[in-house]
């Protein structure tokens, strides 16, 4: 399946030769297969792509609760151009993934609530601290002030 959409997509008709961007130059062919950076590559041509993530969806060996699992678990096998952007657009129309994303976006929201509210908290009690040890600061430089332009007149 997968070589038969490697040869397909190396035809002129299906990929120009400025697209490809000397890509063929740089994938080494082992066991009839072209990988590139020790993986294989999988073409658009033949819906290959496709067939890998509803595979690698459905198995019961592989266990997806987020897009990011499913993008570490294929990438070390397959590459393939946006091969992120493609299981991210796979995964927002999984409904498994949708109700796991909307819990998720729950906890998020909440625990950005309150870290929000705790900083917030901290930055006013810091504010608080400053303001009062500069009004000490300030009374002390005035008492200062206030004795030494009292010892001039008096003459102390």
């Amino acid at each position: 399946m997968i070589l038969a959409s490697q040869s397909e997509a190396f035809k002129e008709e299906n990929v120009p030769a400025k697209r490809l961007h000397e890509l063929d130059q740089q994938m080494e062919k082992k066991d009839e297969s072209l990988y590139f950076m020790d993986r294989m590559w999988v073409s658009l041509v033949g819906g290959t792509r496709t067939i890998i993530m509803n595979e690698a969806h459905k198995t019961r060996y592989y266990v997806h609760p987020r897009a990011d699992k499913m993008y570490h678990d294929l990438r070390d096998m397959y590459w393939w151009l946006g091969i992120k952007k493609d299981i991210a657009t796979y995964a927002s129309k999984c409904l498994t993934y949708s109700k796991y994303l909307k819990g998720a976006i729950r906890e998020w929201i909440a625990t950005k609530r309150l870290d929000s509210s705790k900083l917030k908290n901290e930055h006013l009690s810091r504010l608080s601290l400053i303001d009062v040890k500069i009004d000490h600061d300030n009374t002390t430089d005035l008492d200062f002030l206030n004795r030494r332009k009292s010892s001039r007149i008096l003459g102390n």
